[in-house]
């Protein structure tokens, strides 16, 4: 199989399960699910022992992989498995299973739990990827004002006493809403994900689920942000993944590799989900979806659909596009050119070379009780302080909020600064008003890109003053 210029012998990977003591439990339970799912004759288990760690590894037999996804083209399970993912959902988690057990690369897990919630969490995504329509914008956003309120510094926050599960479908599902409120795409990703991992920790793990509705409550989480904190992921661009490889659920971005139409703003590329049965979810209409052909053919014609407003701006119409990919369709030979040049792997965004096709995958993290890998910047742990100070309060929320931007506001940008921790005071008054910061080590302003991951630690009382002692962890220049 070609990936973007280079061959690959393929392997199945499957997934892989870290034991801690009880390997018996993981292979009891993952087998009673199999068997539920019928998959249990088609699935094999192997004992996997290593310098760091035990695990058992479970993948979909060979010749079965071979048969049902050549070259790891996962775009037909759903034909060649008779599935029905649409109206039953125990098809659509044997669509996530199977595509699962034949990856090249690894799907690793703390726990057969962890593994189970990840099944339902990509149900749950899919779920709401079908139900989710918007109207596209990317210099402006609506939200429901019910449930969420705009913050010049913090973004959208979600109104104290309000439900996050709500919020976040009064925000994407016109049903549930009767509208369709702005979005870019990657934002709209964002509260899909959010959404599915609130649904699932609802139920598995009600602290995580109280912790994600405070990080709501206190500041945005988005953007490259977003993914790390939010998301991991298989396959990289030295160990790419098969073109055609997906498992429903997975989180992807289209490239736009076109070096006019990609400077339009929101056009750059685009966000979306795999939901199963050769479909990409379409945000922009109702009910819609793409296949990887349409989504590959719509792209391409960006390129053949740019004009200028009023106000001088480049923009795209998406009638000629619609219209472009209609016409292509029906020609082979022009679709089959077109399809040559988008189906490829991404370049590095400097170049224009490359296809649309991203070389990874991307999907959730862990969140299940003792082994969810889930840190939320702006919420605070007490069981994560390991500075000992003593306390009197936990900090609010708000305090919270209001100290992390106001140290960022006053660092700016930061040089010449070794990673590690900066402890500092923030001087509150007697209303939890954030009064002053003050480091404990003068750090130069000057024009210097970095990141910052904010750690508060506890209100207390120094010299008969109410202060916060918080944490400022340096990631990295």
């Amino acid at each position: 199989m070609d990936y973007g210029g280079c061959q690959r012998d393929l392997s199945l990977a499957g997934i892989r399960i870290v034991v801690d003591s009880d390997s018996d439990s993981i292979r009891r339970n993952f087998t009673m699910q199999l068997r539920e799912l019928g998959l249990e004759e088609q699935v094999e288990i192997i004992d996997l022992l290593d310098s760091n760690a035990t695990a058992i590894q479970f993948r979909l037999h060979a010749e079965l992989a071979d048969s049902w996804a050549p070259n790891g083209d996962t775009m037909e399970l759903c034909q060649k498995l008779q599935l029905d993912t649409r109206n039953n959902s125990r098809d659509l988690e044997r669509e996530i299973l199977v595509a699962m057990l034949l990856s090249p690369s690894s799907f690793e897990f703390t726990s057969y739990a962890e593994l189970a919630a990840a099944i339902r969490i990509r149900r749950y995504i899919v779920e709401a990827a079908r139900k989710t329509s918007l109207a596209f914008a990317t210099h402006e956003a609506e939200r429901p004002a019910e449930f969420w309120v705009y913050d010049e510094d913090r973004g959208f926050i979600l109104r104290p006493g309000r439900s996050l599960v709500t919020a976040l479908q009064q925000a994407t599902q016109p049903e549930e809403s009767a509208q369709q409120y702005t979005f870019s795409c990657r934002r709209a990703g964002e509260y899909v994900v959010l959404l599915s991992m609130a649904q699932e920790t609802m139920l598995s793990n009600p602290k995580l689920f109280h912790e994600l509705h405070r990080q709501a409550e206190a500041r945005a989480v988005k953007g490259r942000e977003f993914e790390q904190v939010f998301q991991r992921s298989i396959g990289s661009s030295g160990d790419p993944l098969p073109l055609k490889f997906f498992v429903p659920g997975d989180r992807t971005w289209f490239r736009n590799p076109d070096q006019t139409s990609s400077t339009v703003t929101g056009y750059e590329g685009s966000w979306t989900f795999y939901i199963g049965n050769g479909q990409f979810a379409d945000f922009w209409k109702r009910g819609k979806s793409f296949t990887l052909t349409t989504k590959c053919l719509a792209m391409f014609h960006w390129r053949n659909a740019v004009y200028r407003d009023a106000q001088g701006e480049c923009q795209i119409n998406e009638n000629v596009v619609d219209e472009l990919v209609e016409r292509s369709l029906k020609d082979p030979v022009q679709k089959a050119e077109i399809l040559s040049e988008m189906l490829r792997l991404q370049e590095p965004l400097d170049t224009f070379s490359g296809g649309c096709i991203e070389p990874h995958r991307d999907f959730p993290r862990q969140v299940c009780v003792g082994t969810a890998d889930l840190h939320l910047p702006d919420v605070w742990w007490p069981e994560r302080d390991r500075w000992g100070y003593e306390s009197t309060a936990p900090i609010s929320n708000s305090v919270q909020c209001r100290v992390c931007h106001t140290i960022r506001k006053q660092l700016g940008r930061i040089k010449n600064l070794p990673q590690g921790d900066v402890v500092g005071f923030v001087r509150i008054d007697a209303e939890h008003q954030l009064m002053a910061a003050r480091m404990k080590q003068p750090i130069p302003i000057v024009d210097f890109l970095f990141e910052l991951s904010f750690a508060p630690a506890r209100i207390t009382r120094k010299n008969s003053k109410t202060i916060a002692i918080v944490v400022i962890r340096i990631v990295g220049p």
